[in-house]
C-alpha cells in the first residue's frame, strides 16, 4: 500500500473517531478539496460530516448542550477560558463538579497539562478562583527536588507586555513573573519552600501563605522599588543563609531570576553579573548554584557569554522550559548548551 493510501486510511480512521482530528481539518481550500474528493464526498456533506464529528466543548457550547458537557474531559486551556460561561449556563452541574474536585473525589479531574501558570492566575482575577486553585494543584511538577529559588523582578518596568508580542493578550512581564515565581516557590522543597525573593532596590524574602488568590495578592503587593540591584539580591540571600546557619546542602541549587533584564549594571567591583555572584558565594563559604536568567521582555541585555558554565539564558512563558533547564547537568548548562538541548530533542527528528 502506497504512503498516500496509508495516510488516507489513517485519516479516515481518525475522522471516524471524531474530536480533534475533525476539529482541525481544513474546511476549504486545496487540501480540503483533495481530501473531499478522495472520500468521494460532496462539498455540503464534507462540511456537515466534519461538524458532526467535531465532538469538542466549543461545539456543545454553541449548540447550548451545557448539561451534556463532561467537565473532566474539558482541555486545560478551555477550562480556564470558559469557567465563567460554565458557571453561568451549567450552574448546577459545574458546581457539583467543583465540589467533587475540592473533596478529592477520584471520579472527576481537572486538566492542567497544557495550560500556562499565568493562564491560571488570570483565572483567579477574571474567572473562577476556586476552580483556578484546583487547576493549580494539578499542574505537573517539573521542580522535583531541585530546590529552586525564584528571584522575581517587581520593578515598574515589568508592567510592559511580556515578550513584546503578547500585548494583545494583555499579559505583562509582571503577570508571567508572578505566576512562574509562585509555581517555583509552591513546588519547591527544603528551607526555602514557599519563599521568593523580590528583585528590586532593596530585595527581601516574602513567605507565601493561604490560597492561590492570597499568594498572588502577596506577590503583587510585595516591595516594588523602581530599580533592580543584583548586588542587593545576592547580599540578602547570603545574609539570610548565614544568619540562620543554613547548611550547604539546604541552599537553593538553582536561582531563577525572572526579569525584563533592565537591571542595574554590576560595576561596583568592575566585574560581570556571574563574576559578582561567584565572588559573593565564595566569600560566604557556599557553593555557587546554577543561575537561570529568564528574559521576559526579549530585551537585548545579555548578562553572560554563550559558553558560560552553570548559567542558562531562556525566554518564554512555559513551565516546560524549566523541565529542559533542570534536566541539564552542571557542565552541560551554558546558554548554548540549553539551546542545543531544546532543538536536538527527538521530537524534531525526521
Amino acid at each position: 500500500m502506497s504512503f498516500k493510501k496509508q495516510l488516507r486510511k489513517k485519516l479516515i480512521e481518525d475522522l471516524s473517531r471524531g474530536s480533534l482530528c475533525a476539529k482541525w481539518q481544513k474546511r476549504k481550500g486545496p487540501i480540503a478539496l483533495e481530501l473531499r474528493e478522495s472520500f468521494g464526498w460532496s462539498p455540503k456533506y464534507y462540511r456537515k460530516r466534519l461538524v458532526e464529528l467535531t465532538k469538542v466543548v466549543e461545539t456543545q457550547m454553541c449548540s447550548k448542550q451545557w448539561d451534556e458537557i463532561n467537565f473532566s474531559h474539558v482541555p486545560s486551556l478551555a477550562m480556564s477560558r470558559y469557567s465563567k460561561a460554565f458557571g453561568k449556563n451549567a450552574s448546577d452541574s459545574f458546581t457539583e463538579f467543583k465540589s467533587k474536585l475540592k473533596s478529592g473525589d477520584k471520579s472527576v479531574k481537572v486538566n492542567a497539562g497544557a495550560v500556562y501558570p499565568y493562564d491560571i492566575t488570570k483565572n483567579v482575577k477574571y474567572g473562577d478562583a476556586g476552580l483556578a486553585d484546583e487547576q493549580w494543584k494539578a499542574l505537573p511538577n517539573f521542580i522535583g527536588d531541585a530546590m529552586v529559588l525564584p528571584v522575581v523582578d517587581v520593578s515598574g518596568s515589568m508592567s510592559t507586555p511580556a515578550g513584546g508580542y503578547a500585548s494583545k493578550s494583555g499579559v505583562s512581564c509582571l503577570d508571567v513573573a508572578i505566576s512562574l515565581g509562585l509555581y517555583c516557590s509552591d513546588k519547591n522543597t527544603g528551607p526555602f519552600k514557599d519563599l521568593f525573593l523580590t528583585f528590586s532596590t532593596n530585595s527581601e524574602f516574602v513567605h507565601l501563605t493561604g490560597t492561590l488568590s492570597h499568594k498572588i495578592a502577596q506577590m503583587s503587593r510585595s516591595n516594588c522599588d523602581m530599580s533592580t540591584d543584583l548586588h542587593k539580591a545576592f547580599e540578602e540571600i547570603l545574609r539570610v543563609a548565614k544568619t540562620n546557619d543554613v547548611a550547604a546542602k539546604d541552599m537553593p541549587k538553582v536561582l531563577l531570576i525572572m526579569s525584563d533584564m533592565q537591571f542595574n549594571s554590576c560595576t561596583r567591583y568592575d566585574d560581570s553579573a556571574m563574576q559578582m555572584i561567584r565572588r559573593r558565594y565564595e566569600e560566604a563559604g557556599y557553593e555557587v548554584p546554577q543561575v537561570v536568567f529568564w528574559n521576559l521582555n526579549a530585551a537585548d541585555n545579555v548578562p553572560v557569554k554563550f559558553d558560560e558554565k552553570g548559567v542558562a539564558l531562556v525566554s518564554g512563558f512555559s513551565t516546560h522550559i524549566l523541565k529542559a533547564v533542570l534536566s541539564c547537568k552542571f557542565d552541560e548548562m551554558t546558554p548554548k548548551g540549553i539551546m542545543l538541548k531544546a532543538i536536538m530533542d527527538e521530537r524534531y527528528s525526521l
